[in-house]
């Protein structure tokens, strides 16, 4: 539609200005309202599955057996593994959504460039060999340290659910300060796990925007070396 407008005479761009212009304002209008109504939607089916997922867990554990598993296993952990696995749930979720709708957007990609310069798909596999590289290198250092979070988050919980049920025998006792940093040590621990954890991604992160960059630059002065051409491969790559 602004291509047909562009390329009428000037005498039609003026008079048609405000009929393109509301045209293109209800396409945008009506690309909003799809992505809105899709977030909803999605919002509303991670919301009842979670809902769904939490009543099936917790009535498992109610139902679990009070000298095989309660006597046994600390409070803290209980809720640590309970909370763990229901924000795992949740983000395995949004991800499969995140990553279909990535998917459509890909493919939508390569088709277009597929019709305007094919050759410019070489550069795909070079690109995905670098992803899967940066993404194999970044993942054995998450699980450990997911693995680090659950560790140092139990002894949180468990130290809270200890404290308030022996609250009056530590005040009998005057154990107020080794309460409070053994509470110190547990929290620093947990903080430092989590800002080693945020560093890796943060790490993950700069390496896809860096090679990001260097093919935006790098596709920015091929344009504008070449600004008074009309070249398909330059614009597919730009694209």
């Amino acid at each position: 539609m602004i291509a047909e407008w562009a390329n009428s005479a000037k005498e039609v761009q003026l008079n048609d200005y405000y009929l393109y212009t509301f045209r293109m304002a209800k396409i945008v209008l009506g690309i909003t309202a799809g992505h809105c109504i899709r977030q909803y939607i999605v919002r509303c089916l991670v919301a009842n599955t979670m809902e769904k997922v939490h009543k099936e867990v917790l009535t498992k554990i109610i139902r679990a057996p009070v000298n095989k598993f309660y006597d046994v296993t600390p409070t803290g952990s209980i809720l640590n593994r309970f909370n763990g696995d229901m924000g795992h749930f949740e983000h395995i979720i949004h991800a499969f959504i995140g990553g279909m709708y990535q998917f459509m957007h890909l493919v939508m990609i390569i088709y277009t460039i597929l019709n305007a310069a094919p050759q410019v798909l070489i550069v795909v596999p070079v690109l995905l060999t670098y992803c899967v590289y940066i993404y194999k290198f970044t993942i054995g250092s998450m699980k450990e340290i997911h693995r680090v979070l659950r560790i140092t988050n139990s002894p949180i919980n468990n130290h809270y659910s200890e404290t308030q049920n022996g609250n009056s025998t530590i005040r009998a006792f005057g154990s107020k300060k080794f309460s409070i940093k053994k509470d110190h040590e547990n929290n620093n621990k947990n903080l430092l796990a989590q800002q080693v954890s945020f560093a890796t991604w943060v790490w993950y992160s700069a390496q896809m925007k860096i090679s990001s960059s260097v093919l935006m630059v790098i596709t920015a002065i091929l344009c504008v070396q070449n600004r008074n051409t009309t070249n398909t491969i330059y614009l597919s790559v730009a694209f």
